[in-house]
């Protein structure tokens, strides 16, 4: 008798313990506006930030000209439209993703606004570049970007149009 009351208070007292721990939806909205908060004050964490600064580009000169320049390792995705051995130091890109779908749907419409050469690279980190030429001189790069930026047909969003330029042809 004493091992079955024994028992039973254990019971009940897990019983109890059990139901006051019950998730509601006012515990999860807490919990995810606490975070909400706390990342706004926090702002990106170190690793992202870190990535963000990284995939800005810099001002460089190169021969007399200021070009706005990425420099980063790629590589040619599938379909890509390019072959690594064709690949030149100065890239013009016109557009970044990081859906490769998205990247081929830029491409395709570039391609019919007079830019048949248009190509996508793609870096480690999951991001595709949309490119409408490949120079090896500074002053056919600044070129294209003048025309990309003077093109009405194409709307460019900040930091567009810049100079992507492969890790492996930057020495």
């Amino acid at each position: 008798m004493k091992k079955y009351s024994i028992l039973l208070i254990a019971g009940a007292i897990a019983a109890l313990s059990l139901g006051s721990c019950k998730t509601t939806e006012a515990n999860y909205r807490q919990a995810y506006e606490s975070a909400r908060q706390k990342q706004t004050q926090e702002g990106d964490s170190a690793i992202t930030a870190g990535l963000n600064n990284q995939a800005r580009p810099r001002s460089m000169e190169f021969d007399g000209v200021t070009l706005p320049v990425l420099t980063t390792g790629v590589s040619i995705p599938k379909d890509g439209g390019m072959e690594l051995s064709r690949l030149k130091k100065f890239n013009s890109v016109a557009g970044v993703f990081r859906q490769i779908f998205n990247a081929k749907s830029m491409r395709e419409r570039l391609m019919q606004s007079g830019y048949p050469d248009a190509f996508i690279l793609s870096n480690a980190y999951g991001t595709y570049y949309v490119l409408t030429s490949t120079t090896s001189s500074p002053a056919e790069a600044q070129a294209a970007l003048d025309k990309l930026r003077n093109d009405p047909d194409i709307r460019l969003r900040q930091p567009l149009p810049y100079i992507l330029r492969p890790g492996h042809l930057a020495r």
